[in-house]
């Protein structure tokens, strides 16, 4: 009513800094639900751009309290991926950026993720030059290797074909390329640099131990339904 409307507006003028402060909230609010609402359409809705994206799922202790998830220690990764029945297999991920130096020394900034050797296989995919990660990369002492991203491969390499083999420095240590990912691939969002990840699993807990994200692709018969009780 005009009545509401005159008193909101006084009310404005007497206090201008909360009103600003409460429609700036408001648009953050809205904001935030959008940007939310698009991740899992995108992610969920939608499906994951790998083959038979359906039986991929995220696995993660849930806090039943707040219902929130958490990332998993190595030696909880491990476990699992030893000990579960439902899942073809289990990857763990974490990604961050890294300092990233060719041959001219020069570091730049690049979106990189620590995958176990599997993760590719999991999701169905594969470099379009060079190889796959073997699972003895992924071992500790194993010689440091990497696989890049199309961005990358132009960036520090000029898209030269003969790109395996090829030196990279990453955080400070000299890595072998040894492959390429294709155009557009992207995983877990827009990385463009995998490095394997070594999970020891016979390693105690220690309270900043490096956490990871677990992935895992169940078997053709069993059920999410089935996969969740058996976790």
């Amino acid at each position: 009513s005009m009545t509401d409307f005159r008193l909101t507006a006084r009310m404005i003028a007497r206090q201008p800094g909360m009103a600003a402060l409460a429609v700036l909230a408001l648009a953050l609010g809205i904001g935030l639900t959008t940007t939310m609402f698009s991740i899992v359409n995108g992610a969920i809705i939608r499906g994951l751009p790998f083959p038979e994206s359906e039986r991929i799922y995220h696995v993660a202790p849930l806090n039943t309290a707040d219902r929130r998830d958490a990332r998993s220690h190595p030696h909880t990764v491990a476990e699992l991926a030893r000990r579960q029945r439902s899942f073809e297999q289990l990857a763990a991920f974490r990604a961050e950026m890294a300092n990233v130096a060719g041959a001219d020394g020069i570091p730049e900034r690049y979106r990189a993720a620590w995958i176990t050797p599997n993760t590719l296989r999991l999701l169905k995919t594969a470099p379009a030059i060079g190889r796959d990660f073997r699972d003895d990369d992924g071992r500790p002492g194993a010689a440091p290797v990497a696989i890049i991203g199309q961005r990358v491969w132009q960036e520090r390499f000029d898209g030269a074909p003969a790109v395996v083999g090829q030196p990279l420095r990453i955080n400070g240590v000299l890595v072998t390329v040894v492959g390429v990912m294709p155009q557009r691939f992207g995983f877990p969002q827009s990385e463009e640099l995998w490095i394997p990840a070594a999970i020891d699993s016979s390693a105690a807990q220690v309270a900043n131990e490096t956490t990871y994200e677990v992935i895992g692709r169940l078997k053709d018969g069993v059920s999410r339904e089935q996969g969740a009780a058996e976790l």
